[in-house]
């Protein structure tokens, strides 16, 4: 105990980093320890669809919220024979300078029109060091229906996306007029239709 005291009291990114990593390495041992497959998919998706909502706190300030690692770890424990969770589902905004993971309006042209966006999603499979004639097939077949919802009125997206091995896009629509001024946010994500129990698999 270096610092001989039984607690401190410290904030910063210099104490945020380590304590995350600290909440990962947390969740690896007990993975390992129970045998649960482990992927940065699947550990991102369980910190993230556990995290508790700080109330007072924007998405902006506070990201997905607080990290909780027993939730968390209920999470893999429950999504650990979806073989679909060691995807990695790159989502982009299309036609932006970039290719970028968000929507961002901010000049007055902006904020005072209605636009219409394209974004695509897709998915990265877990590298092998051996393609085979199974992995290849599962490329193939793979296909997810995902349900699409928004959280503001103000952004209109799809009910439903089914996306294949190859990538797909689809239409949203940002609406910024009604808006007072000052900074707003809206999140849009996608669930397995059939399966929304599983949580958020992407977002933008």
């Amino acid at each position: 105990n270096w610092t001989m005291q039984k607690s401190m009291l410290m904030n910063g990114t210099s104490m945020a980093s380590p304590h995350a990593c600290g909440c990962i390495a947390l969740l690896l041992s007990a993975c390992k320890a129970e045998g649960i497959p482990i992927s940065p998919p699947r550990i991102q998706r369980a910190i993230e669809n556990s995290a508790k909502v700080m109330p007072g706190l924007s998405r902006l300030q506070q990201g997905w919220g607080m990290v909780q690692v027993d939730d968390a770890y209920k999470h893999l424990q429950e999504t650990k024979d979806e073989v679909t969770e060691d995807i990695y589902f790159e989502v982009n905004v299309e036609n932006r300078p970039g290719n970028p993971r968000g929507i961002y309006l901010r000049q007055p042209d902006e904020s005072s029109s209605s636009h219409t966006f394209s974004v695509r999603v897709n998915p990265q499979f877990k590298r092998e060091s051996d393609l085979n004639d199974a992995s290849q097939r599962s490329r193939i077949d793979f296909e997810m229906q995902f349900s699409i919802s928004t959280t503001r009125s103000w952004v209109s997206v799809p009910e439903t996306f089914m996306l294949m091995n190859n990538g797909r896009s689809f239409k949203i629509d940002v609406d910024p007029r009604c808006l007072p001024h000052g900074v707003h946010t809206a999140n849009v994500t996608g669930h397995v239709a059939d399966r929304p129990e599983r949580g958020v698999l992407w977002s933008l």
